[in-house]
């Protein structure tokens, strides 16, 4: 569908994570999203009430269940980034990501630069990037310590690849 290593143009929508309401590291999240992308569709996701966002969509408690909420209430229908409040997003990270992308079953996550030897899709929820109809046809997450795991496993028997980006950080 598309080529690799070439900068392609995609419709990126961002899926922010607040899991303690903190409204001063939404408000920055929000902030350097509409900075640097202020057509994209932003769908924020919190584990209570917040009366600062009423559009903010309540999620569960734990990661993956607001994971799974903020993809299925998504606006756009094409690559979703997952980011956790907190950070300021840079400036073109849709033109990096958009180079290793080569269908709509592949899923995109940051390896990051730390001292830890476990620096991998299982480890980390922030920069993960995967398109909305893949999300729906490998299934939600489930709400255990196991469920990235099983969810990566049935996303490789339905074909899907991860591939990691060195240097994808977002903040």
């Amino acid at each position: 569908m598309y080529k690799l290593y070439q900068y392609k143009p995609i419709e990126i929508g961002f899926v922010i994570l607040c899991s303690n309401n903190n409204v001063g590291q939404l408000k920055l999240t929000i902030n350097s999203i509409k900075a640097y992308y202020p057509d994209n569709e932003i769908t924020i996701i919190i584990s209570n009430t917040c009366e600062e966002y009423p559009k903010a969509i309540r999620g569960g408690s734990t990661f993956e269940s607001m994971i799974n909420k903020g993809l299925k209430e998504s606006k756009c229908n094409e690559w979703n980034l997952i980011t956790v409040a907190g950070g300021w997003i840079k400036s073109r990270i849709d033109i990096k990501y958009s180079y290793f992308i080569e269908s709509t079953k592949d899923i995109l996550f940051p390896i990051l630069k730390t001292k830890s030897i476990h620096c991998n899709f299982m480890n980390n929820n922030n920069g993960m990037m995967i398109h909305k109809k893949a999300f729906a046809d490998i299934g939600e997450f489930l709400d255990d310590d196991d469920s990235k795991l099983f969810w990566a496993t049935t996303a490789i028997e339905k074909g899907y690849r991860f591939k990691g980006i060195v240097g994808g950080r977002l903040f």
